[in-house]
């Protein structure tokens, strides 16, 4: 699956339109018009929204000196992601949330 396929499926999720511009994932209105890039793998405020939008719970745990992020929405069958952060726990956190949308994604007709 291409990380455009997986975008599409996330923005499905949020109820978002997004088409493809240069190569970017783009949000566009209902008239088409293209507002702007949608990027939850990069942007901290891109994944925060998707998650407040799919009730998601966030859970970022340091135990032993293993860190993990772990994102996930309750449904008919739960859906949990989980990522281990090493050094960047904002990256594995966006990452977290982006694979659980694109589960729910794809749970939808």
């Amino acid at each position: 699956m291409t990380e455009h396929s997986e975008i599409a499926f996330a923005a499905k999720a949020a109820g978002l339109q997004i088409t493809v511009l240069d190569g970017e994932c783009v949000v566009v209105d209902e008239g088409g018009y293209p507002m702007y890039v949608w990027s939850p793998l990069t942007s901290d405020a891109q994944a925060f929204r998707l998650a407040v939008r799919l009730d998601m719970q966030i859970l970022v745990n340091r135990v032993d000196e293993v860190s993990e992020v772990i994102a996930g929405y309750h449904t008919r069958d739960l859906v949990t992601i989980t990522e281990h952060h090493g050094e960047d726990m904002y990256a594995a956190t966006r990452l977290a949330i982006f694979k659980a949308a694109v589960e729910a994604g794809k749970k939808l007709p």
